[in-house]
Parts: structure tokens; C-alpha cells; sequence
């Protein structure tokens, strides 16, 4: 159970590519009623997958919560619960920034979550690590 959100080309490509795959139940949400920025292409294979029921579509929807288990989603008639395993954000130039947080993702200089990694930690450590060996 897998929940794709987002309304260009890359949520597209990735509900087409994860429904494709035995097993795998994919609901779209996206916050517009209808998807508008994809190539033509790509609208005629996820328009067959919508078609066969490979692809369950939340349109004017965005996502709440994400809970063990459930994605909660803000849509028209209200809260709707859907169970679930896995979330995939296709955010583009306006990312969630607010869901991830109180998720507990941290990016830029805002605050961190405990045992959170900042963005160039790894590289940054790794650097004075290697500046150190070499004064050694």
C-alpha cells in the first residue's frame, strides 16, 4: 500500500513504476482536481493504469498525517484515513516543509531533531577527519 503525492512528471513516473510491480496498491493524491503539468506520454500510461485499477486517485487532496499504518488526507468532504505502508513526496518547488517537520525531518538551519544529520554533515566530518590524520 503506497501513497504518491505530487502532480508532475516525477510523481507520475513513480506511481506508473511502483503499480507496475506485482503486489503493490498505489493511491495518488495530489492537491489540484486534475494533474496539468505532465508530458503526454506519461499522462497516457497513467490514465491506462488509472483505467485498469492499478492506480486509485486522490485529487484535491493533501496529506496531514502520516501515521503506523494510515496517511491521513484533507479533501473536500474531509478527512479521509487511508491505510498504508509507504509515502512518496513529489513536492517540487514548494515542499511540505511544515508536515516533514512535525514528522520529525529537519532541513536547513531550523532546529533538528535528535540524531538528526544535517545536509554536507557526513562530508564535512569526513574532511576533518582526514585534515587531522594529516597533521598527525
Amino acid at each position: 500500500r503506497i501513497l504518491v503525492v505530487g502532480g508532475g512528471d516525477s510523481a507520475v513516473e513513480a506511481a506508473i513504476g511502483l503499480a507496475r510491480q506485482s503486489g503493490n496498491e498505489i493511491t495518488h493524491s495530489y492537491r489540484k482536481d486534475r494533474l496539468v503539468r505532465i508530458k503526454q506520454k506519461n499522462e497516457q500510461r497513467f490514465n491506462r493504469l488509472v483505467a485498469a485499477g492499478k492506480v486509485k486517485l486522490a485529487f484535491s487532496s493533501e496529506v496531514t498525517e502520516i501515521l503506523p499504518g494510515v496517511v491521513r488526507l484533507r479533501t473536500p468532504g474531509g478527512s479521509v484515513d487511508i491505510r498504508n505502508d509507504y509515502v512518496f513526496v513529489f513536492a517540487g518547488g514548494d515542499p511540505p516543509l511544515g508536515l516533514l517537520n512535525k514528522i520529525g525531518l529537519r532541513f536547513g538551519g531550523g532546529p533538528e531533531a535528535p540524531g538528526a544529520l544535517r545536509t554536507g554533515q557526513l562530508d564535512s566530518e569526513a574532511g576533518a577527519r582526514r585534515d587531522q590524520a594529516s597533521l598527525a
